[in-house]
């Protein structure tokens, strides 16, 4: 009997064949993962599974295996095409966007099939020339590719480019509608930090350019080729697996959000929301409707100034408004605070609310309130009665949910950080 032989890579291909397993294994957990939002885990287990077979197949290569099992021969070879895809459905989920299967979904999966069509004649091709073709490329030989490999490489590294930059494009709009409809600075870390994963994408699909810019300089693909190729796909999934793990609270809920102003207003009015969307724990969008319980007034509905564009006089008025409740309510020390929850208290629109916001103040509902709450930081630090609280402690009595938060704000309005603020004032009093 044959053994397997992992000579042509040692070490090395032991390592990787430990991270397929992990592969198999971090797919297998998310898609069990009963915690969180089950449609972002199973698509995140998905994503990992097609990265994991593909390096099933490049390990067995590498390795010689695929010489014997060489009607496996490229089965994989389609499943690149459905990476970027099922990476940007799964930012698409957790982002924040209104998550519903639409038909041109379907335009996603043509590359795929593009790939299959061009690939076919080699899947009927006799086990012998598919023998021969792995035999050639063993460590130290190479093999050539022909034009329609060349071109179906360049199609996946334009489309992997194509949906590294959608996917830092949508978090970015993300952000800007969490920075104009809440002011739980939580929520705000958490899609920076899935920015982060994007970026990671971003990394691989450079990366992937990188890769085809050499093999087609070089002219010969190799199983040295593979050997790169394979590290580099598996650190882009064990950046994304383990972020997922070590983060569980930026991938167990949705950031949902929606910048449709007419919901939006609705929603102010008391109107209900869509019965069909889903109900997630965090929920930053403007459309949560007002408690059963709490009757409105007669008064208080329609909302005031409706969606008519503001005058001058009326969002000063506003804004007086929000600075009043701002001042005798403190809203800004409740970490979870929404444009809703003031649109509420004022009896006026989010619409408007946020254009006046954004006339008067020159900055998001966001900025607003977290300059609030770095004035009472600074008002806490500068008590001799606060000096036996920490820095998080601090934080959290100012409205503040996380300390990466708050010490990211404070510096931006005073230039220095909580500590040394605290320690400088602390001087002044003995001197």
């Amino acid at each position: 009997m044959q053994a397997i032989d992992l000579g042509h890579t040692g070490i090395f291909g032991v390592l990787i064949l430990f991270g397929v397993f992990q592969g198999y294994a971090l797919a297998t957990v998310f898609l069990l993962r009963g915690r969180g939002d089950r449609v972002a885990n199973r698509l995140l287990a998905l994503l990992i599974l097609l990265i994991t077979l593909h390096l099933t197949e490049i390990f067995m290569d590498v390795t010689g295996m695929l010489a014997r099992f060489a009607h496996l021969s490229a089965a994989t070879f389609p499943l690149l095409f459905l990476i970027g895809p099922a990476f940007y459905l799964y930012l698409l989920r957790l982002s924040g966007t209104r998550f519903r299967v639409r038909w041109h979904w379907v335009l996603h999966l043509i590359p795929a099939a593009l790939c299959v069509s061009v690939v076919l004649p080699w899947y009927q091709a006799p086990l012998a020339a598919k023998i021969a073709y792995h035999t050639s490329k063993t460590w130290g030989g190479h093999a050539e590719l022909d034009l329609a490999t060349y071109l179906l490489l360049f199609v996946n590294v334009l489309q992997n480019i194509g949906y590294a930059f959608f996917a830092e494009r949508l978090l970015k709009r993300r952000e800007g509608v969490i920075a104009r409809y809440v002011a739980d600075n939580s929520v705000l870390y958490s899609l920076r930090a899935l920015r982060k994963i994007a970026r990671a994408f971003s990394a691989y699909a450079a990366g992937y350019l990188l890769l085809f810019a050499a093999l087609l300089v070089w002219g010969k693909y190799s199983a040295e080729v593979d050997t790169v190729w394979l590290v580099m796909i598996a650190l882009f999934w064990q950046v994304l697996g383990y972020s997922a793990i070590d983060q569980p609270e930026m991938f167990a809920e949705v950031l949902r959000t929606q910048g449709d102003e007419e919901a939006s207003d609705e929603e102010v009015s008391g109107e209900e929301p869509d019965s069909d969307a889903p109900t997630r724990s965090i929920d930053i969008t403007p459309d949560e409707a007002p408690a059963k319980s709490e009757p409105r007034s007669a008064s208080s509905s329609p909302a005031k100034y409706a969606k008519a564009a503001l005058t001058a006089e009326q969002s000063r008025d506003i804004m007086r408004n929000v600075r009043r409740v701002m001042e005798k309510d403190r809203l800004y020390l409740d970490g979870e605070l929404k444009l809703l929850d003031v649109a509420r208290a004022l009896t006026v629109s989010q619409h408007n609310l946020s254009q006046a916001i954004n006339r008067e103040s020159e900055g998001t509902f966001l900025e607003l309130v977290n300059r609030y709450r770095v004035e009472e930081a600074k008002r806490i630090l500068e008590d001799p009665a606060s000096d036996h609280l920490t820095v998080l402690a601090v934080a959290f009595d100012a409205g503040f949910n996380n300390k990466a938060s708050f010490n990211q704000a404070f510096k931006k309005y005073t230039a220095w950080t909580p500590s040394a603020w605290r320690k400088a004032r602390g001087a002044e009093r003995s001197a």
